[in-house]
């Protein structure tokens, strides 16, 4: 009898124990894009942050992506500190003195990291040897489950933004033979451009060049015809923000004699 009190009071134990368990926050770095030269913002938000007492979290990033500015305590987390020991990493740690430590709502923004974006990609990466990411429960106490790390700390990144060139629209026209044609070449998403550099190829058995005409005024806009069936349209713009057209504007129109027959106006790319 008094071997099986002793079994089921092992087994209490344990039970109590499972049940008195927490895990720790979910810790996420997001995912953002930015252009070179350009400030970033970084928010580190948090999904089950409840009852916590201590924090401590270490940040890996490429220093030639990033330059480390600041960091801002979005949460109002007690005496959090936001520290760059070296450039690449970034340490952050705080704690609570109340009985029931920290809890926020889910997607908190805990912290905000700032820097200057230098161009590339870097991993935002959290660096847990076992201390230098983990979470405490009241008082720091209890050390909080982390186990497995990716469950529990999200890494993201930092990328370039992706531009897109214009598009820039030959038309399909139909003519009499010996008729003198004009094709406007017109473009959509014009947007802070600063050079242009195309080649149209089409058949010299169909289409005789005449002349080119830069209708929207882009600066140092050259059209040439070095030999038979290719035009070379380039040009530079000085102006820090580059030109901005309206949808579906005229860039530059062609002036053609039609010859006969038929032919594809061909981007050369």
């Amino acid at each position: 009898m008094k071997k099986i009190t002793q079994i089921l009071l092992i087994f209490l134990v344990v039970a109590t124990q499972t049940l008195s368990a927490q895990d720790s926050p979910i810790t996420i770095a997001p995912s953002v894009t930015s252009s070179p030269g350009s400030g970033i913002s970084i928010p580190v938000k948090v999904i089950s942050f409840t009852t916590i007492g201590s924090i401590s979290l270490t940040l890996k990033y490429d220093p030639l992506v990033l330059n480390y500015l600041s960091g801002i305590n979005n949460s109002g987390y007690p005496a959090l500190s936001i520290n760059s020991p070296s450039a690449g990493t970034i340490i952050i740690g705080g704690f609570s003195s109340l009985p029931n430590g920290e809890t926020f709502p889910d997607n908190t923004t805990l912290f905000t990291l700032n820097f200057t974006y230098l161009g590339g990609t870097s991993s935002l990466n959290w660096f847990d040897d076992g201390e230098s990411c983990e979470y405490s429960g009241p008082l720091g106490n209890t050390i909080l489950n982390d186990t497995p790390q990716g469950s529990y700390y999200i890494c993201g990144t930092v990328g370039q933004n992706q531009e897109y060139a214009p598009s820039t629209i030959a038309p399909s026209v139909t003519s009499c033979p010996g008729s003198v044609i004009s094709l406007p070449v017109k473009v959509t998403s014009f947007n802070s451009i600063g050079s242009i550099s195309l080649t149209l190829n089409y058949d010299p058995l169909v289409l005789n060049y005449l002349t080119g005409i830069n209708n929207s005024g882009y600066p140092g806009l050259s059209i040439n015809c070095p030999s038979a069936g290719i035009i070379i349209i380039g040009g530079f713009s000085s102006l820090p923000a580059g030109e901005t057209y309206l949808d579906n504007s005229s860039l530059f129109t062609l002036n053609f004699t039609y010859l006969g027959g038929t032919t594809g106006l061909n981007w050369f790319d």
